[in-house]
């Protein structure tokens, strides 16, 4: 099994779309529609509690701390775009992001082989010996390029181009749900989106200290409701037996 051409290819196309993005907003540069500035919100948004923990269920630290690392590494230049061209297999990884290998291919393995994978690699089976030379993490693709065309619609003056708070808002609470938005969305339908995950009671943009509040609020309403309905229960056991006795 040899992946490096089909991640290579992608990350090629990847580099023609964002290409187009930056001829639509007039002939700029990649690091124009992707600057520095704009990489960090976006990593910094893939890197939060939220969508570590509570998005993407990372529970240890030292994972989190891993995926930080490897997210920076994957959006670390405007054309990188998700996309790492591994030096020195998966032990040159493990020591790019100063971390023990083995550790690293269990994380990976992890985050390869979920439902829907928070990365690929051309990584094959042992059978294969075939070193680990492309990694990428697909919804960083996903957000970087839906940001480059965003703000080149808003460079180029499109009607109904979302501005800037809001391409960097929704890109923030619609990471941990593991989407993105559609690339046509209109200024009037982001800020219905942005109404509704405002107002959703379960809504990401509260936090993850304040959801794990709420998940703990709710365990302890159920308990007191079942508490309620057994002593309702005993209650009326209580009374026919009563009601028994006295007949």
């Amino acid at each position: 099994m040899d992946n490096q051409h089909d991640l290579e290819e992608l990350h090629s196309d990847t580099k023609t779309t964002l290409s187009y993005a930056c001829y639509l907003a007039g002939g700029c540069y990649p690091s124009q529609l992707l600057d520095v500035r704009a990489r960090k919100l976006v990593v910094r948004a893939f890197c939060s509690e939220l969508a570590t923990r509570s998005g993407f269920g990372m529970r240890q630290k030292t994972m989190r701390d891993r995926w930080s690392q490897l997210v920076e590494l994957t959006a670390a230049t405007p054309t990188a775009l998700g996309f790492f061209k591994v030096d020195g297999g998966l032990r040159g990884l493990a020591e790019t992001l100063n971390t023990d290998h083995t550790t690293l291919f269990r994380n990976l393995k992890t985050w390869v082989d979920r439902p829907c994978p928070l990365v690929r690699t051309d990584l094959g089976s042992r059978s294969d010996r075939q070193p680990l030379r492309w990694i990428q993490i697909p919804l960083l693709t996903d957000c970087l390029i839906w940001a480059a065309e965003q703000r080149a619609r808003l460079k180029s003056g499109q009607p109904g181009a979302l501005n800037e708070k809001t391409i960097f808002y929704l890109i923030e609470h619609m990471i941990p749900m593991g989407i993105t938005p559609s690339s046509n969305i209109t200024s009037e339908e982001a800020s219905g989106l942005m109404g509704v995950i405002e107002a959703s009671k379960e809504s990401v943009s509260r936090g993850p200290e304040t959801l794990e509040a709420r998940i703990r609020r709710l365990r302890k309403e159920r308990r007191e409701k079942f508490r309620k309905i057994w002593r309702k229960g005993y209650e009326q056991r209580e009374e026919r037996r009563r009601l028994a006795a006295v007949a």
